[in-house]
């Protein structure tokens, strides 16, 4: 089996090593992993990042992508993937195609990358499996690291939006169902024991009715660029404020990372934004604490968010999820005027139960597991020669 790996030669988030992370942690094991198992593998690595040449065995065959390959194949040295994920399809591309098929092999049987629009591998490689990865909805702790592991695409262009309608409707395997309330029980049990806040920090007087949580965003990702209306995370709070119930508090938290940071509140600005909206609740402490949001699900009544991750882990409790501007978690919004209905704990279920067994293993599995591995990319890419549609083609456990 012929196998790419392809990693973006340009500087996602205006950082040039952006990628170094999942590299190092996560493609390279991967390819390693293939290449002991007999597979034949190319590896692309950017200009920025041939300092990770040592993390690939031997017998995977590096392929250097210069400063001027970059250039040359995708015009400029800026990143593209906003426009690639809105306006890709359809287009030749014929710069790309030319440049990169004078540097890749003529066939590949499968292409592994992180994160990042390739409409032009689609078609230098149409029959090729693509799978999509990047971090799962549950990856970060105290939740087991689950990824990405998609056939289709991401966002707008994954399973989960695609095929929503039939996610929500399908009847999981009894195995499938017992694994899935399994998980919910513990995750919440986690999530519990650890919980850091009290209910009443964010409603000391017993004020608001109602409490949302807002977690913003990184404003440069691609995927919000192009399917949302806002420039960036100051605007999304603004419409959410002077929109939201004066009785209902907005719970806020922000996206920091050790590599990306997108802030808007702090010392200054909170006080100000509080004249106006009262109903503002953000706290220092959530700035400290990783991964935040997850701890605040269980103490509010409904999640306000664009496409954040933690949308999918509200399922998990189930709180109300609303869905501002049309991304790939609008189809999943609560449609019941309340999210602890019986109906909507049963979809909440089936959607998780696709999630779990279907279309985000764990990246243990994916990344040090050489038999899981490689029978999943030979089932998967058995039903894309297929023609397997729908759910069938989104399946991702061997």
């Amino acid at each position: 089996m012929k196998v790419l790996f392809w990693v973006p030669p340009w500087a996602a988030h205006g950082d040039p090593v952006f990628y170094r992370n999942c590299l190092k942690k996560h493609l390279a094991p991967q390819a390693n992993l293939l290449a002991s198992s007999g597979w034949l593998v190319d590896f692309v690595l950017p200009e920025f990042l041939k300092s990770e040449r040592d993390s690939l065995d031997h017998s995977v065959n590096p392929i250097e992508f210069g400063i001027q390959d970059q250039i040359t194949a995708f015009g400029s040295l800026s990143d593209p993937s906003a426009e690639l994920y809105l306006n890709g399809k359809g287009k030749t591309h014929d710069k790309a195609v030319a440049h990169l098929s004078a540097m890749l092999a003529d066939k590949y049987e499968v292409i592994l990358l992180w994160e990042s629009p390739v409409p032009f591998l689609e078609l230098m490689y149409p029959e090729a499996l693509i799978v999509h990865q990047m971090p799962g909805a549950f990856s970060r702790a105290p939740y087991p690291h689950t990824v990405i592991f998609d056939p289709i695409g991401l966002y707008k262009q994954g399973s989960l939006y695609l095929h929503a309608e039939e996610i929500q409707n399908f009847s999981p395997k009894i195995e499938h169902l017992a694994i899935t309330r399994e998980f919910v029980n513990r995750a919440r049990n986690a999530i519990n024991t650890l919980q850091p806040f009290e209910k009443k920090s964010l409603n000391e007087e017993g004020k608001f009715e109602h409490l949302v949580l807002l977690p913003l965003q990184v404003s440069a990702h691609y995927a919000f660029q192009a399917d949302t209306k806002y420039r960036n995370q100051t605007e999304f709070l603004l419409d959410v404020l002077s929109k939201v119930n004066p009785q209902t508090g907005v719970v806020v938290t922000q996206y920091r990372t050790p590599r990306v940071s997108d802030t808007v509140l702090n010392k200054d600005i909170f006080p100000i934004l509080k004249k106006t909206y009262p109903n503002l609740v953000y706290l220092e402490e959530f700035d400290r604490i990783s991964s935040v949001s997850q701890y605040l699900l269980p103490l509010v009544d409904e999640l306000i968010t664009c496409s954040s991750s933690v949308g999918l882990q509200a399922l998990a409790w189930p709180r109300k999820l609303t869905v501002h501007e049309p991304t790939f978690l609008q189809p999943l919004a609560t449609p019941f005027a309340s999210a602890e209905s019986h109906d909507e704990f049963e979809r909440s279920v089936r959607i998780l139960s696709f999630i779990l067994n279907h279309n985000q293993p764990l990246a243990s599995s994916v990344v040090s597991d050489p038999r899981f591995l490689t029978k999943l990319l030979l089932e998967m890419l058995k039903r894309k020669r297929a023609g397997a549609k729908g759910m069938d083609e989104s399946l991702s456990k061997p």
